[in-house]
Formats: structure tokens, C-alpha cells, sequence
């Protein structure tokens, strides 16, 4: 579209699509570990409304303090909601901001949303207009210490007051990771980094509970081999069809469930519960249509609540 934007060279910022199709890009750094240049962390705004071909600066000195890795999401009324990020102090943010007006201007909603300050954190607005702030990396400055999280809060109130939902989630502590609000109200987690090492795993659960740490998800996706039958479909969040059970356990075990969705038989799987560190998913049985690997019995259960099987 452009290969010198009008916006000057950066990462780690943020980006929307408003409800008119137009583009934002919100703050960010130019820090180059390479460059003699210093740091510049930036508080400004642009946008553009034809696909990123020109870009026209919103506002260049934004209320919120200059910064990276900021957290920023739309909610159902049009506004905008900013929170967190690393600070040219180096510490991470806990603030909350809201602009109605597409980031020319910005009011606090809070100075203190009451969990760590952070960075490298995932957000997300659920279809209910609740917002969800999930991991991170935490500078405790005491202690001269980073910490990577794996917590979950929630907001029902446009981010003024939060509820912490888990401080320790099934899946281990990261940053940097990517968390999408599905369409039936559920989370999917993707990927990060624990500074040593890069994940590939995949994460869902759903609100108000049991959210991840009681919710074990598959390792990949399961692939339907034909075309769901919509009178047969129940909709997860509304099923009653496979109650979910679920007990996190250090080592693997091995255990059968017959599940029966119709009066014209039973199907028997086969599953896996296993941690997230240790196991290797078992790969279910080929005569089983429509799942590739998968762990846990919760897992098994909150797919099969979505389609009813018959032999």
C-alpha cells in the first residue's frame, strides 16, 4: 500500500479498524538494538481511510504517557479503550484510557486498574462488552526483577474496576501472545515467548468459568470431515448434552468415556489428560471422525457438546 508511511519507523504499538472501515496505529517504539539512535517511546495517533495508503496524524501528544506494547481494543459503542504498556521509565503500566472521539482525545478512567502494571499482555472484548487482560511481563521495581504472568482479569465496567478470574492459568507464563474473543463468547490463546523460549500451543476457555485453568484445550484444532447438520448442532454455550469435568494432573493418564448425544447409539473415545509441559497427546482413533489430536477430558467434552454424533 505505502512503503513510507507518514508515521515514523516503529513496533511494538497497537492497531484498530473503527466501525467506518478506517485504519488507527497507536503509539509504540523506535528502539534498535543495533541503532546509536536513542529510544523513543511514543503517546501519538494516526489514521487513515483508505487502507493504509496515507496516514493523517489523529493527535501527536496524546494524554496517556508515551509508551509501548500498550493494550488497546473496541468496544461495542464505537469507543476506544487503551491500557498498560512499557513506559520510558521501564516499568510496566496499569492505567486505563478511553477516547470517543477515534483517539483525538483520551480520558482516564483509572490510574490504578488494580493488577500489576504490565507489558507484552494480550487483551480482548468479549461480545458482552466485558474486556479481558490476560499474561504479560511485570517489573517489580524493588526487586529488580522481571516477572512473566499467567493471570486473567475482567472488566465489566469499561475498565474502571477489575475481578481477578485466575492468578495461575493452566497455560505457563508468557508474553507477547495473541488472544481473540470467538463468536460464542470463548477465548483462544495463541503462542508467546517466556523470554527463553517461543510457544505454538493453543488455548480456549470460556467466561465466567471455568476459564483456563479449569478448561484443558486441544493441542491442535480439531478438522470436521463433513459438513455439520444444523438441526443436530447444539451451541456450546447453551449445551447441556456433555457435562465437563475436569482435574489437571502432573503425569499422563489414560481414560474411556462413553458419550451418548442420541437414541440411535453410543460413541466411545478414547482421550488423554495430560499437563502442559511433560505428555504427548495420544492420537485418537482414526474410525472417530473429525478430530485430529487432542488433550484432556474437558477438551473432549466441550467439542463433543457442539455436534451430536451417531454411530
Amino acid at each position: 500500500m505505502t512503503a513510507n508511511a507518514e508515521w515514523s519507523p516503529r513496533g511494538d504499538f497497537s492497531s484498530l479498524v473503527m466501525p467506518d472501515g478506517s485504519i488507527l496505529l497507536i503509539g509504540g517504539t523506535n528502539i534498535n538494538v543495533l541503532s546509536s539512535n536513542p529510544d523513543t517511546n511514543y503517546n501519538d495517533v494516526w489514521r487513515s481511510v483508505d487502507n493504509g495508503i496515507r496516514w493523517i496524524q489523529v493527535t501527536s501528544n496524546a494524554e496517556w504517557s508515551p509508551r509501548s506494547y500498550p493494550s488497546v481494543g473496541l468496544m461495542p459503542d464505537g469507543s476506544i479503550l487503551l491500557m498498560g504498556g512499557l513506559g520510558n521509565s521501564g516499568i510496566g503500566l496499569n492505567d486505563v484510557w478511553s477516547s470517543t472521539d477515534e483517539g483525538a482525545t483520551w480520558k482516564l478512567v483509572t490510574p490504578d486498574a488494580g493488577w500489576p502494571g504490565r507489558y507484552g499482555q494480550s487483551m480482548v472484548v468479549m461480545p458482552d462488552g466485558s474486556i479481558v487482560i490476560i499474561g504479560g511481563l511485570s517489573y517489580i521495581p524493588p526487586y529488580n526483577s522481571t516477572v512473566l504472568l499467567n493471570d486473567v482479569w475482567r472488566s465489566t465496567d469499561g475498565g474502571k474496576t477489575w475481578t481477578e478470574i485466575t492468578a495461575n492459568a493452566a497455560w505457563s507464563p508468557r508474553y507477547g501472545q495473541s488472544s481473540l474473543a470467538m463468536p460464542d463468547g470463548s477465548i483462544v490463546l495463541m503462542g508467546g515467548s517466556n523470554i527463553a523460549n517461543h510457544f505454538n500451543d493453543v488455548w480456549r476457555g470460556e467466561l465466567p468459568n471455568p476459564l483456563f485453568s479449569e478448561v484443558p484445550v486441544a493441542a491442535q484444532i480439531p478438522l470436521a470431515t463433513s459438513t455439520p447438520n444444523p438441526a443436530t448442532t447444539t451451541p456450546m454455550m447453551n449445551s447441556t448434552v456433555v457435562p465437563v469435568t475436569t482435574t489437571m494432573v502432573s503425569d499422563i493418564i489414560t481414560a474411556s468415556e462413553t458419550i451418548s448425544p442420541s437414541t440411535s447409539g453410543s460413541l466411545s473415545v478414547p482421550v488423554t489428560q495430560r499437563n502442559s509441559t511433560n505428555a504427548t497427546a495420544n492420537q485418537v482413533p482414526t474410525n472417530t471422525p473429525g478430530f485430529g489430536i487432542i488433550s484432556g477430558v474437558g477438551a473432549i467434552a466441550a467439542i463433543l457438546a457442539i455436534r451430536k454424533w451417531t454411530r
